[in-house]
């Protein structure tokens, strides 16, 4: 099972961040902390945790809890559907419909 540390050093390694200092830099991290998150699994706050998943282009929960990985931009798309109101989300959604009718029918089947 893959720990914390183990998944956001993979996650590093694939978005082109080769060292742990370019990925640290962006977060507003040391490199000897984003080291010892990824080889000891050390605690990060919760400012960290979104910088991390901002800049990693995950979920939050990804980081901490695994699974599926789920993008930023998903999530986002979420929160922007379900703030709108009914009349908005079926045309939303007739629109959406339109430009990729066979992957969107596909889905409902």
């Amino acid at each position: 099972m893959e720990t914390i540390g183990q998944r956001v050093r993979r996650l590093r390694i694939a978005r082109g961040y080769a060292r742990q200092s370019d990925l640290g830099d962006l977060v507003g991290i040391k490199q000897a902390t984003m080291s010892s998150i990824e080889s000891k699994d050390q605690s990060f706050s919760g400012q960290d945790l979104m910088n991390l998943s901002r800049v990693l282009q995950v979920t939050p929960e990804h980081i901490i809890y695994g699974g599926e990985e789920e993008d930023m931009g998903t999530v986002e798309l979420l929160q922007i559907y379900k703030a709108l109101p009914q009349a908005e989300r079926e045309i939303l959604m007739r629109v959406a419909r339109g430009m990729k009718p066979d992957l969107i029918n596909r889905k409902q089947a």
